[in-house]
């Protein structure tokens, strides 16, 4: 094979990594790596498992925090609400320091991959991007009502069209951002009340059958009304009996007066 035709393949092999390079692969922890003043930031979205996000985007603009402007959200907040808050700073577009102050109108609005999470409320996912008078460049929610809270301050590294790397002075705080979405658990269910069990009426008796309840029934004694201990004025049989006696006693004389009276009168007629 002659020799320029050897280096034509090879020219031709090298393009061909590099165009493929250009267009699968971009690392942006590596991209970080190189400015310790992003290490805090760069620590974060490994964390998160951000990193993979990015990298796997063909088309990415991400807004970093140096370590002094990272210190208000490390330390201060779990990581879901961390990770919410890094997303909202991955813009799903291409923006570097020309286009930034060639925008149309001056103002735009771009979605980041925090409006993908299915976390994001309204306009909670979107990024307001507005050019400032004095060549500065300000980011905010574009919820209603929401402020411009970073201001762009540098580039750090671009890839045309694949990757932009850009660092702001403040995070972007959208409304509801920096509080735990998660939902609570489901209160348990309260305890059914026991009802009180009804009570049964008591069966009403008939007239009919009183009186053979009473029939039944032995006749109670008919009841004292003598005071207890106070003797009776009603003679006992005993009592009855010796009145008896003590009469035939005494009058028995008296009677044998009688027989022998009427004897001799018998015998002198």
């Amino acid at each position: 094979m002659a020799p320029s035709r050897v280096l034509s393949l090879l020219a031709l092999t090298l393009s061909l990594l590099a165009v493929a390079s250009t267009v699968s692969g971009h690392n942006i922890t590596q991209i970080l790596s190189d400015s310790p003043d992003y290490s805090s930031f760069n620590s974060y979205l490994s964390q998160t498992n951000l990193t993979d996000e990015i990298n796997n985007r063909t088309t990415i603009t991400v807004l970093v925090l140096n370590n002094a402007a990272m210190s208000s959200l490390a330390g201060t907040h779990p990581l879901s609400v961390i990770k919410n808050a890094l997303s909202l700073l991955v813009l799903l577009d291409y923006y570097d320091p020309l286009t930034l102050h060639q925008l149309s109108e001056g103002t735009t609005l771009t979605t980041t991959l925090y409006q993908t999470t299915g976390n994001a409320t309204g306009n909670q996912g979107f990024v307001n991007i507005t050019d400032l008078k004095g060549g500065k460049v300000g980011f905010g929610s574009a919820a209603p009502r929401s402020k411009l809270d970073s201001t762009y301050t540098k580039s750090v590294k671009q890839i045309p069209y694949n990757i932009s790397v850009l660092e702001i002075d403040a995070p972007i705080i959208a409304p509801g951002i920096l509080s735990d979405i998660t939902p609570p658990p489901a209160p348990a269910p309260a305890p059914e009340a026991v009802s009180a069990p009804t009570p049964t009426p008591a069966k009403s008796q008939s007239p009919a059958e009183e009186p053979s309840r009473a029939a039944a029934s032995p006749p109670a004694p008919p009841e004292d009304d003598s005071p207890e201990g106070a003797p009776s004025d009603s003679p006992t049989s005993s009592e009855k009996s010796n009145a008896k006696n003590a009469a035939f006693h005494v009058n028995a004389p008296a009677l044998f007066t009688v027989l022998v009276t009427l004897a001799a009168t018998f015998l002198l007629l």
